[in-house]
């Protein structure tokens, strides 16, 4: 199931339609940061029934549609651009029909919901906020007892490969965390139970090739163009350490009741 597949529908041109079935999202750093959560989630949820999801910093929706396509759920999106929620529902309208609501609210400030969820994505949103202790609070009650937050955030290797000017321009507040920083975001009551660096040597070559050339070519067919063989670098993710990686995945899981002190 190739990642982010769904953009086909924002499609019509017939090239653009073949490589997104065949080969899904052209941005070859969401197929890696992806995929630890989704070997996580393949061991986690096969069999666990309907999972409610909740997604904070949504985007266009890349990571609540990855794990659709491999698992039941039902959940929200809370985005603060509304071309994001535009483009989010319009997605699951036409893929996932009645599976989602794409709502634009500030995630930074109480999200006034009426509901619990099995599972609650930070996925790339943390590092883009300038009070990620209190988002997670907020987030935090919303969780059931035994839930899960799956958190995603750069390293501070992320801006010498991909560059210092693409971190500013897309809104990163913080250089990159370690594990040790992220741990220090939760709770007592969030234990993280896994973690996983990822982006390392040699996928980074992949990247910085995409993020450093390929996206300064003139043509927008001839991005897509230089893109295609970049592709066979989601296969080379496999020299990875905290020193060495771009991205971290980890998660946390909010203790049982009986577990609280």
């Amino acid at each position: 199931m190739p990642v982010g597949e769904e953009r086909i529908v924002l499609y019509k041109k017939r090239f653009p339609r073949l490589i997104l079935r065949t080969f899904g999202t052209m941005k070859l750093h969401a197929h890696l940061r992806l995929r630890p959560m989704l070997d996580w989630a393949g061991k986690r949820f096969v069999g666990q029934g309907t999972l409610r999801v909740l997604e904070v910093g949504c985007g266009e929706g890349l990571n609540l549609f990855a794990l659709a396509r491999r698992f039941d759920i039902r959940g929200e999106g809370y985005d603060l651009d509304p071309n994001h929620v535009a483009i989010c529902q319009r997605l699951a309208d036409a893929r996932f029909p009645g599976q989602f609501r794409f709502v634009e609210a500030d995630a930074t400030a109480q999200l006034g919901l009426n509901d619990s969820f099995d599972v609650i994505l930070l996925m790339d949103f943390l590092e883009h906020v300038p009070n990620p202790e209190s988002v997670v609070a907020h987030c935090e009650p919303y969780l059931k007892r035994g839930g899960v937050m799956l958190v995603s955030v750069p390293t501070t290797r992320y801006p010498r490969v991909f560059g210092w000017a693409m971190h500013r321009r897309i809104g990163h507040l913080v250089d990159g965390y370690d594990l040790e920083d992220l741990l220090k975001l939760f709770p007592p009551r969030m234990r993280c139970i896994h973690y996983r660096y990822n982006t390392g040597i040699p996928a980074q070559v992949g990247c910085f090739l995409q993020f450093r050339v390929v996206s300064r070519l003139p043509n927008e067919g001839l991005r897509w163009l230089a893109t295609i063989p970049l592709m066979a670098f989601r296969l080379t993710d496999w020299w990875n350490s905290p020193s060495l990686s771009c991205s971290l995945f980890a998660v946390f899981e909010k203790a049982a009741e009986d577990q609280q002190s």
